[in-house]
């Protein structure tokens, strides 16, 4: 960041602790950096639907069937691939067990190719862009986040979680600061699409925990992602800035 600039600007808001930290290591004092993280309308998140009616939208039908999902621009730092590969990991003992790639991106071609490699195709769905991500992301029963270069802070992990999801993410940038391990959801290191299917696993053969960790979760979005928490900490921060 240019450095007459830096000087030009009272404050930085940072939507996570590690975006604050990158602002210290352009040379931004800590002092003028304030993070507040960015907040969903818990209102829009309310389960309106039914879970089977989505589920018979994306055509799986069978009631003892589980699906995990990730969501998000399909290119090379969010690291689908290492979603897909995990999938494979666990697709080879479960027949019920159903994928959603939710986005789209330059990388469609090549993630598709690649899952047809696996032979997995015909249980993992892309859907390329989509306007109601909710209602894809309600109809799992865990969602992922991938990513292999740090998040500023993933919208999809407290949407997610404001749906009462587990999530599991890898341990890197700001997913770490949304998710709280082994509470709300499960870390993982970035790029190891076995510990990642060791994570899924874990999860899908224990309803139990996936739905205290989903509780857990809301609670947590509650808490910290709130849209009313947003407004309040801008609120201040402006208002600190022109006394």
């Amino acid at each position: 960041m240019d450095k007459m600039l830096i000087n030009c600007i009272s404050h930085f808001i940072a939507v996570s602790k590690s975006v604050k930290n990158n602002y210290i290591m352009q040379g931004i004092s800590s002092a003028k950096i304030s993070v507040v993280y960015n907040g969903v309308d818990l209102e829009k998140f309310k389960k309106s639907k039914k879970i089977e009616t989505l589920r018979n939208m994306l055509c799986i039908s069978d009631t003892n069937s589980l699906c995990i999902a990730t969501a998000g621009r399909l290119i090379e730092r969010k690291g689908i691939d290492i979603f897909i590969k995990a999938f494979s990991q666990l697709s080879k003992n479960s027949n019920n067990l159903y994928g959603l790639v939710i986005g789209d991106g330059p990388m469609m071609g090549c993630l598709k190719m690649l899952a047809r490699e696996l032979k997995i195709d015909d249980k993992i769905l892309f859907t390329g862009q989509v306007i109601n991500v909710h209602d894809y992301l309600l109809a799992c029963d865990v969602v992922v986040q991938p990513s292999i270069w740090p998040d500023p802070f993933a919208r999809t992990i407290i949407e997610a979680m404001a749906l009462g999801k587990p999530v599991i993410g890898s341990r890197i940038g700001g997913v770490t600061e949304a998710i709280e391990d082994g509470v709300t959801g499960i870390l993982f290191s970035p790029g190891d699409y076995y510990a990642l299917s060791s994570a899924l696993n874990l999860l899908l053969k224990n309803k139990e925990l996936r739905e205290k960790m989903g509780k857990k979760a809301i609670m947590r979005t509650r808490k910290l992602f709130s849209i009313e928490q947003y407004i309040e900490g801008v609120d201040k921060i402006y208002n600190n800035v022109l006394r």
